[in-house]
């Protein structure tokens, strides 16, 4: 299998000497090590295992602090979609509040059971560190099950974990001309008109097309928010 490097952001919602010690203690619970770290860079090992059908990695952080808390640009190789399940293990370990969950516990509230932690921390982990989920659904786009979600920025439809790879649609809010709802037989279909075509997200549930098109027109007439640091918004689930 094809090996790849991905970065993702975290935001802790804490100082650098408290994260860094909750984030040795995690590793750790996750049956990793670190390597190395400090106020500035963290290194974490994550040993093989071929019981669990993982090979073995680095996980190498850059670390900040900022106004909103420390921000983490992960980097890591990982063969497939195992990149979410390194940091999910991760964060599953993290005490409760401390990584900023983007809105998405709020936003997941009104979805089925069909998609679990997993799901919305690959979500999570697709995120830049400020952005913040503002409506999300369950649908199908291409004969596939997946993760409608409108941020700020973009609308993304991220496959079930189930599924193949190249798993994730993403579409910069700028790109999209319009954004329509229908509804037939108690479920809603979602048609995004954008450069030049359409992309068409159906078998959405109750209100759920509605309120990505709502969240859509709301957000093309503000600018685009900073992300809020609610604590009702934050779940390291």
């Amino acid at each position: 299998m094809v090996v790849i490097a991905r970065t993702v952001s975290w935001l802790l919602l804490s100082d650098v000497k408290t994260v860094l010690i909750r984030l040795q203690d995690a590793a750790a619970g996750a049956g990793f090590s670190v390597a190395c770290a400090d106020a500035h860079t963290m290194c974490i090992d994550v040993p093989r295992a071929l019981i669990r059908n993982r090979r073995a990695t680095m996980i190498n952080g850059v670390i900040s602090q900022t106004g909103l808390g420390v921000e983490i640009r992960w980097t890591l190789d990982a063969v497939g979609n195992k990149h979410a399940a390194y940091l999910a293990a991760i964060a599953q370990e993290l005490p409760e509040r401390m990584l900023f969950d983007h809105g998405i516990a709020q936003a997941a509230s009104k979805l089925s059971k069909a998609f679990g932690s997993k799901d919305l921390r690959r979500l999570a982990n697709l995120l830049d560190c400020d952005e913040r989920v503002h409506a999300m659904g369950i649908g199908v786009l291409g004969n596939t099950l997946g993760i409608a979600a409108i941020t700020h920025r973009r609308v993304l439809f991220l496959k079930k974990i189930t599924t193949d790879s190249g798993s994730l649609t993403d579409l910069a809010l700028g790109s999209i001309a319009a954004m329509h709802t229908g509804r037939k037989l108690g479920r809603e279909t979602l048609t995004i008109c954008h450069a030049g075509t359409c992309t068409v997200i159906t078998d959405l549930g109750h209100d759920q097309a509605d309120d990505i098109a709502r969240a859509f027109h709301q957000l093309n007439t503000q600018p685009s928010p900073a992300a809020p640091l609610d604590p009702t918004l934050l779940n390291v689930s």
